[in-house]
């Protein structure tokens, strides 16, 4: 079994990005259902409470919402964290085999140049280290 050919390389590293994009969309969509929780369950607490529990209500509530806060917090930092940074490094990978090889499609090439050379670096300001992760991951491009 050889090599792989450059077209294989960008249809896996095209299958890793789809495949690490529903992921982040996933957690995403956990996310937005878990504030979604948050809201109806302080709604129902409010809602609910006795006349004896009224002055623990809003440390009821406050408890909730950090509890809340941390998952999503959590579940930030293995979106953000891990997931966006495995999504680079294929994008990477696959735009390196692009600019090698001038017969594949540039579609990598493209959207660079759509956004100046930026890439999506400006949207995803908030995550740490993206540019450590796309150092790592260009220089693990396969020799083609």
């Amino acid at each position: 079994m050889g090599d792989p050919t450059p077209w294989e390389v960008v249809q896996s590293m095209a299958a890793y990005e789809q495949h690490f994009n529903s992921i982040t969309s996933q957690y995403r969509r956990l996310a937005s259902t878990w504030m979604l929780a948050l809201f109806t369950g302080s709604g129902f607490a409010y809602a609910r409470t006795t006349r004896a529990y009224r002055s623990m209500q809003g440390i009821i509530v406050g408890v909730r919402g950090l509890a809340a806060a941390s998952g999503i917090g959590a579940l930030w930092i293995i979106d953000m964290g891990v997931y966006q940074h495995l999504l680079k490094c294929a994008f990477d990978v696959a735009r390196e085999v692009e600019k090698a090889h001038a017969g594949l499609p540039q579609l990598r090439q493209q959207m660079m140049s759509n956004t100046k050379g930026r890439g999506m670096r400006p949207r995803l300001a908030l995550s740490s280290g993206s540019s450590r992760s796309a150092s790592a991951c260009s220089s693990q491009s396969p020799a083609l």
